[in-house]
């Protein structure tokens, strides 16, 4: 028997999206026991991107997403020091400098 062609006529759109791009966050230091309002200013932000300081996301649930440029949250509580600030997208994920967290002043 002859193979037959597909006969299917759909067809697919597939739109593809750039990377996240981070322009600045603000503040880039805050107390260990947390509670640090950050701001993060980029572009390319879609729903499900979160920020994390180190492994820990923003509070709530890795900030809120406002628009496509703004990522807003909490600092969660630290140990002091430097730890890693990142995005993670469903796009892609990128780093973007430091948090350091500050001991309370004695």
């Amino acid at each position: 028997s002859a193979a037959r062609p597909n006969p299917s006529t759909d067809s697919v759109r597939l739109r593809l999206l750039p990377m996240p791009l981070v322009l600045g966050a603000s503040p880039t230091e805050g107390a260990a026991q947390g509670g640090t309002d950050v701001v993060v200013v980029g572009e390319h932000f879609v729903p499900g991107t979160r920020v994390f300081l180190g492994d820990e996301p923003l509070v709530p649930d890795g900030g809120l997403l406002v628009g496509s440029r703004v990522i807003s949250g909490r600092a969660p509580p630290q140990a002091p020091g430097p730890v890693p600030l990142r995005i993670a997208s469903p796009i892609g994920n990128i780093r973007f400098g430091n948090f350091e967290y500050r001991a309370a002043p004695s």
